[in-house]
């Protein structure tokens, strides 16, 4: 299969694991350079050194915490500085906790909100800007959960919901 996507850069939130591994896979292997994006520095370089040895592709590893806007500037910047631009961002990220409602605290909420909505209002907010090569994309994964609610996934359905309206508006 041909995307189009030799010679494009992306930027791929989650992608020690799970989706966002499966993703930047795929673009690797379609030719594009990926930058991927997790917490966990042992995890995320095991994935880069396997994407790398799987597709051929160049590879970036930045360790770094979406909750946190300092980590997001610096994965853009990051990004920037080694690919020149970036092309496509996958803003993807794992699930905040399951749950009653009633049972989350203030903080709980937070770090929902932080890590599924802000995440990708800061990422997409510094992205945009450096997608100059006239083939800028965006995709925000979330789950069929934020259309028809799941019992216990309060803080994901809630806040991928946001997450809807804001990549529609």
């Amino acid at each position: 299969m041909d995307l189009a996507l030799k010679g494009k850069f992306a930027v791929v939130g989650g992608a020690s694991q799970g989706i966002g591994h499966a993703v930047a896979r795929l673009l690797a292997a379609e030719g594009a350079s990926v930058a991927i994006v997790a917490r966990r520095t042992e995890q995320l370089e095991a994935a880069a050194a396997q994407l790398r040895a799987d597709t051929g592709a160049q590879v970036l590893p930045i360790a770094a915490d979406i909750r946190r806007a300092e980590d997001c500037r610096r994965i853009i910047e990051t990004a920037v500085a080694e690919f020149g631009r970036i092309d496509l961002l996958v803003n993807n990220d794992g699930a905040p906790p399951l749950g009653l409602l009633q049972e989350f605290d203030d903080s709980a909420w937070d770090k929902a909100i932080q890590q599924n909505l802000m995440s990708v209002v800061r990422l997409t907010r510094l992205a945009i800007p450096q997608m100059t090569a006239g083939f800028g994309r965006i995709v925000n994964v979330t789950a069929l959960s934020a259309i028809q609610p799941i019992p216990r996934f309060g803080l994901s359905v809630s806040t991928w919901a946001a997450v809807i309206g804001f990549a529609k508006t």
